[in-house]
């Protein structure tokens, strides 16, 4: 079922089906199984349970899914969390360190983010953490002053107001912005 010659595949909820087998999501239509990517959204903002894209692991684009409404309840399920996973932002609090490698261009944060409260239970407040960015382009200051962040794995950061940051922070990290 891998999309060919620009063709869009649209999902038949009856003959599909989304589980998670050893922390992989995994996809059954038309008897062939595939493993998944993370699911994203084709229009995130206005419709974030509609148009879900599917990709496999490797790569080849699936096809979609109109509406997580029109699932079984576990691939539903299944899918809303995984495309939470994916939307996730972190967002940070302060910014302990940051530090350039100078031959790669590497750029390693060290910070202190909000704490969610199904990984810390009963925290209030935030945990130290490290991430690093493949250089300044994967720093987002369009929205000035709210700052976003991809790290070289994947996830993403956010300051909300750099401005209202402490200034041991604002200092740290005042040249990327």
């Amino acid at each position: 079922m891998v999309v060919k010659g620009g063709q869009n595949v649209i999902f038949e909820p009856q003959h599909l089906r989304v589980w998670l087998e050893n922390e992989s999501l995994m996809l059954e239509y038309d008897g062939k199984v595939h493993e998944l990517a993370p699911p994203r959204r084709a229009l995130p903002l206005s419709s974030p349970d509609e148009w879900i894209l599917l990709t496999s692991s490797e790569g080849e684009q699936l096809g979609s899914i109109r509406s997580l409404s029109e699932l079984d309840a576990v691939s539903r399920d299944t899918l809303r969390v995984a495309l939470e996973d994916a939307y996730r932002i972190t967002t940070i609090l302060q910014v302990l360190d940051v530090e350039r490698e100078p031959i790669s261009g590497q750029i390693t944060w060290r910070v202190l983010v909000e704490a969610s409260e199904d990984e810390f239970e009963g925290l209030q407040s935030g945990h130290d953490t490290t991430f690093r960015l493949a250089g300044a382009e994967d720093i987002q200051t369009a929205r000035y002053p709210h700052i976003y962040f991809a790290d070289i794995d994947g996830n993403r950061w956010q300051i909300p107001n750099c401005e209202a940051m402490d200034l041991a922070s604002r200092r740290a990290s005042e040249r990327y912005f």
